[in-house]
């Protein structure tokens, strides 16, 4: 493993002893270290970050033999990005809560990503509709054709949980990896509208404060 992701402020950090700790849980206790031992058991991983704003803990669990299904990341008990404050705190909420709820009611977690969706419409491109759909396609020109296409498939997939079907005895059910797959959808926008917008910025703010500082040298020659 080259390196690990902190779950809390992203940086990624080296898997050494000042950072990764091992243990093996048996029945009859606990082994510190790595374990090939043939008796069923549960390998605990603690991640220390190093970053010391953030100096958390992160915990995944992985179960051999008999309880090989298990492999979890244990806590935090869910795993989002922690955007900066620049990205709308309605947007990141929906977005975590999203993130949240994928596993216990992707239903839910997909209606929540079509609801950061339309936060981030409204927001970013200051476009507000009657509906979702119209603001989606007030995009064209501004967007690629491939993300009004994905933007539309978004809606309708967060459209089983926002709206009940016609014919109540047919149940549509959002597996835990598509809504996972809505929710990359949401970093990828995020990233495209909100951080490459900050970047931009601050990269021109750069360049103009060279510039200025290069006109006040050749004033003062």
């Amino acid at each position: 493993m080259d390196g690990f992701k902190c779950p809390f402020c992203n940086q990624i950090m080296s898997v050494h002893e000042s950072t990764m700790r091992q243990y093996s849980v048996f029945f009859d206790g606990v082994l510190k270290g790595h374990s090939m031992y043939s008796d069923p058991h549960i390998k605990l991983a603690l991640y220390k970050c190093p970053n010391n704003k953030c100096d958390r803990h992160t915990v995944h669990a992985f179960g051999t033999h008999d309880l090989k299904g298990l492999q979890e990341c244990i806590w935090p008990p869910y795993v989002y990005t922690n955007y900066p404050d620049f990205v709308p705190e309605c947007v990141r909420q929906d977005y975590q809560e999203a993130c949240a709820i994928k596993t216990l009611s992707p239903k839910a977690s997909a209606t929540l990503a079509r609801r950061c969706l339309q936060g981030m419409i409204r927001d970013f491109h200051g476009i507000t509709k009657n509906t979702l759909h119209e603001e989606i396609q007030a995009l064209k020109g501004k967007e690629n054709d491939d993300i009004i296409d994905a933007l539309l498939a978004l809606k309708s997939i967060g459209n089983i949980g926002a709206h009940p079907e016609r014919d109540t005895s047919l149940i549509v059910d959002i597996e835990p990896d598509e809504a996972n797959t809505l929710i990359e959808f949401i970093e990828l926008l995020i990233d495209e509208w909100y951080i490459a917008r900050e970047k931009r910025r601050g990269l021109l703010q750069r360049l103009s404060g060279i510039s200025d500082e290069k006109k006040d040298t050749r004033k003062n020659v």
